[in-house]
Order: C-alpha cells, then structure tokens, then sequence
C-alpha cells in the first residue's frame, strides 16, 4: 500500500544586512499522496501555513531578533512540527505544533489541528464527532481528568481548574485520536505547562 503522506521539511537561515544569521527556521508540513478528494485540498491548506509562517519569520521575528539584548549572540528560532494523530477510510487528523526561541528561552507551543473529511475534502468540526447534547458530559469527564492527573502530580494546574476548563473550552480544539476525540487547551489556559493540555474522551465516554 502507498503512503498516505510524506512530512516535507525546509530549513532556512535568515540573515541580517552584516551575514550573521538572525533567525533559523525549520518549517515541516504534511504533503498527501492519495487520490482522495481531499488531498489536493489539504495540500494547499498547509502550503498555505508553510508560507504565512516562512512570512513570519522573515518579518515578525526578525524584527524581534534585530531588536535584541548586545549580550544575546544566539539567534532566534521558530519551529513547526506536524504530526497526523489519526487516519481510516473516512477521516484524516492532524496537528501543528509551533514555538519560537528567543536566543535565551523556548517559547510555548501553540496548536493548531484539522480533521478532514477523506470523502469529500471539507474539515469536520466536533459536532461530527461530539453530538452537542454530549458536550456537558464531555466537560464532566475533562474535569474529571484534570482532577486525577493533580491528585497524581501528572500536571499542575492554575486555581479552581474546572472553572478554567469550563470558561476555556474552545470547540475547535479538538483531534482524533485511536482511543477517541482529544481536547485540547493552550499552554498557560488550565496549567503551569509550555505544551497544550490533553484531555482524550473515549468513544465509549461519548453519549450518542
């Protein structure tokens, strides 16, 4: 069986007016080898990412970089990683990862995700997998989980987390995974962490 999917990586140094390297970049995105009717449109979708990041760091970050510290000599970096959580006949799931590096300190990584519908190229949102009527049990089980990973040191969470959680639920953040649909919050919401919080609701959690 053919690969679905190759991750197409470009690397690039940007440099200031006196050669040195301001800014280094490692960009990767996923590139579709199917048939399906969605291919052609996810591959345009991240080719699409690829350049407003590659942008970004020409622009954006440089400027930061230009404006640094004299004592910081590294030069500033940014990052994307993806990473496709899930595929079957029916649907294809990915993620993004991104952070920047200041010279000095990693940043947070933010996510993005996508799951796309292989039958006819569009991107499903939850209610394809979560029926709107589950969405207060799903919150339920979230904040059931987050209660049990800081009774067993698994995360650190901000004041009063089920609050957090409920207040900072977004519906669009969310991905397949084998054992089910994975919410996500960005790093800072609910913890203390620099990565996303992830909470997995398993198929059989889910009331249809």
């Amino acid at each position: 069986m053919d690969e679905l999917f190759v991750m197409d990586t470009e690397k690039a140094d940007i440099v200031s007016e006196s050669g040195a390297i301001c800014v280094k970049c490692r960009i990767t995105v996923p590139v579709f080898k199917c048939e399906d009717p969605f291919a052609e449109r996810a591959n345009a979708f991240y080719g699409c990412i690829r350049e407003r990041f590659a942008k970004f760091c020409a622009s954006r970050l440089l400027k930061k970089a230009r404006k640094r510290p004299p004592e910081i000599t590294a030069p500033y970096g940014a990052v994307m990683e993806p990473r496709v959580t899930f595929t079957d006949d029916e649907y294809v799931s990915v993620i993004i990862d991104t952070h920047v590096y200041d010279g000095v300190r990693r940043g947070n990584t933010v996510r993005i995700s996508q799951v796309w519908n292989r039958n006819d190229g569009v991107l499903e949102s939850v209610d394809a997998f979560v029926p709107p009527r589950a969405r207060c049990a799903v919150l339920d089980e979230i904040c059931a989980q987050a209660r049990e990973k800081q009774t067993s040191a698994a995360a650190f969470y901000k004041p009063d987390p089920d609050k957090r959680i409920i207040n900072a639920f977004c519906a669009k953040n969310f991905y397949l995974v084998p054992q089910g649909v994975a919410f996500y919050f960005e790093a800072g919401e609910v913890s203390y962490g620099a990565f996303p919080e992830v909470f997995i609701v398993k198929d059989t959690n889910i009331s249809q």
